[in-house]
């Protein structure tokens, strides 16, 4: 897991304006990004920051969402997390929202019609609790649930115990695999899915 803390890097700032600011935070991120394996946990952290704006958030939390997306739809033929900007095979969270950046991500996130994780508990092993901010529909917000709760699951696991069929709950941790917001390793023919946070809020 990597922690990327905006105040340990600039401790006098609490006001980020605009997307030239956002480029001269992101920049270290990407240099540090070289060194992490495929598929670590990145926490974009705003401990310390007051207020941020959205164009702010678009150059920093918002690309490296998208540089994670197509990552995951790259399905690892060309992702290699590090060496391109636009491919990143890694999971961003936030953490440490004040409730004017955290107002404002939510701003941005709606406007992708996207959701990502807010860190709220962490240790070393990895992330303990996890709120969604952003937009999340009702049938993928019962699904990540679910994969919260069972801690590994496959979509056979899963529809053998209700419906839709096994394609159908496929297609949505294949989703939540895209979203970033579970991980999954192969098993011979099958994905298994595993939550990135123990625990699921939301709101």
């Amino acid at each position: 897991m990597l922690l990327y803390s905006l105040k340990n890097r600039w401790p006098n700032q609490t006001e980020l304006f605009g997307a030239t600011k956002g480029q001269e935070h992101f920049a270290p991120l990407l240099a540090e990004l070289r060194d992490v394996s495929s598929g670590e946990v990145v926490i974009y952290d705003f401990t310390g920051i007051e207020h941020a704006t959205a164009s702010y958030v678009r150059a920093t939390v918002l690309r490296l969402l998208k540089a994670s997306y197509r990552a995951a739809e790259d399905a690892g033929t060309s992702a290699t997390s590090g060496m391109d900007s636009d491919v990143l095979d890694v999971f961003p969270l936030v953490a440490g929202l004040s409730a004017d950046v955290a107002e404002e991500l939510q701003t941005v996130l709606e406007s992708q019609g996207i959701a990502c994780f807010e860190a709220t508990k962490w240790s070393a092993a990895g992330v303990v609790q996890g709120r969604v901010r952003g937009v999340l529909e009702g049938v993928l917000r019962d699904t990540l649930v679910r994969v919260a709760a069972a801690r590994q699951v496959t979509a056979s696991m899963l529809a053998e115990r209700e419906p839709p069929n096994v394609t159908g709950w496929n297609n949505r941790l294949a989703e939540l695999y895209r979203m970033r917001l579970v991980k999954r390793v192969k098993d011979g023919r099958q994905w298994i899915y595993s939550a990135v946070c123990s625990e699921v809020i939301f709101g």
